[in-house]
């Protein structure tokens, strides 16, 4: 027997965490599914190898999204499922050993949606679609709209990385610049300063170099052992929640972070809204796609509605959500187009945010720039200030 954590979504619709012993992987899925628990994550609470990481059978939000609309063109040429999920199994690959997967799930009796429960990633995210489909929404009909969701929300995330590398280079460069400097051309200089009231900042750096380079194997166990530490750290989910909360109160980081959670969860929210799921239940699954304050804050909405409160004042109870998604909100309401409400909402958010991103890395970048010129430019002076100096003072 093994021991599998999981995270499920009760009967109740209520978010559940616990550990549990089954002969396998699908053997402990079966077993949450007759109990009526929705699987989120299942996964070996084993000791894993830190040096050989456990194989996993997670999709990329992207891959899925792949996944989703192939399989969706085969079903909708005629190609019965577990045909189109054994074509889709040829090959090698994450997306291969899904359909794989998926097809023996489903020659066991059980449908598409149980078996992309037992999966993590973006394969998760497509059930409620699956779900829609298996009730008589058309199954390729709702595989199409959930691989086109994922992908757009990929492409989201792509432009994100693709705003942010540019100042991430030059940052890089100016670590790298510096580094140069302490460890090769301040200890060259230095003797040159020796004796002398001038070059301060120079025999600093060669001092500093010095030291790095005359205890070069305790700097790297050091930097080696806090990077463990803070990745170990960073881990843990109280200090992820606790570096959330900070980042909220940053001016410009603050804002920008709010409107991407708050727009993720709300595009996450509409979609499962839009497959027929309750909105109790859509607000939990939603919350996990996002960060800590705006799951928090979706999970306090799910149980004011469950005691009974009106969901725009539900909604107007959360300070950590954006002024629209709060009218939006009671506007679904008194228009019975809730769904419509919240992908709106999402659109306002992240369309806001990447104006905000953009804006930040258009001028961070060139201030990171201006930035190494200037403490390079400064440094030389320095040194061709004390170098002068010397020779005016041997003259």
């Amino acid at each position: 027997m093994t021991r599998y954590h999981y995270t499920a979504i009760g009967p109740n619709g209520q978010k559940k965490q616990g550990t549990l012993d089954a002969a396998g992987r699908s053997a402990a899925a079966r077993q949450l599914a007759a109990a009526g628990e929705r699987v989120l994550t299942l996964r070996n609470a084993g000791k894993r190898n830190w040096f050989k990481p456990e194989t996993s059978m997670e999709l990329s939000q992207d891959e899925a999204g792949r996944f989703a609309l192939e399989l969706a063109g085969l079903l909708a040429a005629g190609a019965p499922l577990v045909q189109s999920l054994n074509i889709l199994a040829e090959g090698d690959g994450a997306r291969a050993r899904l359909a794989n997967d998926l097809a023996r799930t489903i020659d066991h009796g059980r449908q598409l949606s149980d078996g992309l429960a037992t999966h993590g990633g973006g394969a998760g995210l497509l059930v409620p679609f699956a779900e829609a489909g298996q009730a008589g929404a058309g199954l390729d009909a709702m595989l199409e709209r959930g691989g086109t969701f994922l992908r757009s929300r990929a492409t989201a995330l792509q432009k994100i990385q693709n705003a942010l590398a540019y100042p991430l280079f030059i940052l890089g460069l100016a670590v790298i610049a510096m580094t140069v400097i302490t460890l090769f051309v301040a200890p060259a200089l230095a003797p040159s300063f020796e004796g002398t009231r001038d070059g301060a900042l120079i025999l600093f750096l060669a001092a500093i170099g010095e030291a790095v380079a005359d205890h070069y194997r305790l700097v790297l166990v050091g930097l080696a052992l806090f990077v463990l530490a803070s990745f170990a750290t960073l881990r843990a989910k109280p200090v992820q929640k606790q570096i959330g909360r900070l980042l909220l109160r940053v001016p410009l980081i603050g804002p920008l972070k709010r409107d991407l959670d708050a727009g993720q969860a709300l595009s996450v929210l509409a979609a499962l809204l839009q497959t027929g799921r309750s909105l109790e239940s859509a607000l939990y699954l939603s919350g996990d796609s996002s960060g800590s304050s705006t799951k928090d804050a979706f999970e306090r909405i799910a149980l004011r509605l469950r005691d009974g409160v009106p969901l725009a004042r539900a909604f107007s109870s959360e300070p950590h959500l954006p002024l629209e998604v709060k009218r939006l909100a009671a506007l679904g309401e008194r228009s019975s187009a809730l769904p419509k409400a919240m992908q709106q909402a999402s659109d306002l958010c992240l369309e806001r945010a990447m104006r905000r991103l953009e804006q930040i890395s258009s001028s961070l970048g060139p201030a990171l720039v201006i930035l190494l010129g200037v403490s390079v430019s400064l440094l030389m002076l320095n040194v061709l200030g004390s170098l002068a100096s010397i020779g005016g003072e041997s003259l």
